[in-house]
């Protein structure tokens, strides 16, 4: 008879176990993480003038301004599920020197990632607008 009781609970408590997790996994399938990375990248070879400089979208979609002296790079993650990614870069290198821009944005659990790697020499203006989705 203790058996018999012992085995019922066994079952009993299993069985409940497997729904919650059931559930559990439906909830998280349900749910959508709309996370995007999103990175920016200046590498510089030579001397900048001419008022070099970078525009961008941060992470809350605002349109940050910051001056450049040499390499530089900002990243970061942004919680939505769309972003109007928004960069330029302006200035001028010297004659033996570049500019190369990368700009790279993928959304979580996505295959594909967007990726524009440019460079320039002497006078530079790099602008890209993306809508990443």
């Amino acid at each position: 008879m203790k058996i018999k009781t012992l085995l019922i609970a066994l079952v009993s408590i299993s069985t409940f176990i497997s729904c919650s997790k059931n559930k559990e996994v439906e909830m998280l399938e349900g749910q959508k993480d709309p996370k995007i990375s999103v990175n920016y990248t200046v590498e510089v070879s030579g001397t900048l003038s001419n008022n070099p400089k970078v525009e961008y979208s941060d992470a809350t979609g605002k349109i940050q301004t910051e001056t450049i002296t040499g390499n530089w790079n900002k990243s970061f993650v942004v919680d939505a599920a769309k972003y109007d990614l928004v960069f330029k870069a302006s200035g001028t290198v010297s004659s033996s020197g570049n500019v190369t821009v990368k700009v790279k944005a993928k959304k979580k659990g996505s295959l594909n990632e967007y990726s524009v790697t440019s460079q320039r020499n002497n006078n530079f203006n790099f602008n890209i607008n993306k809508t990443i989705e």
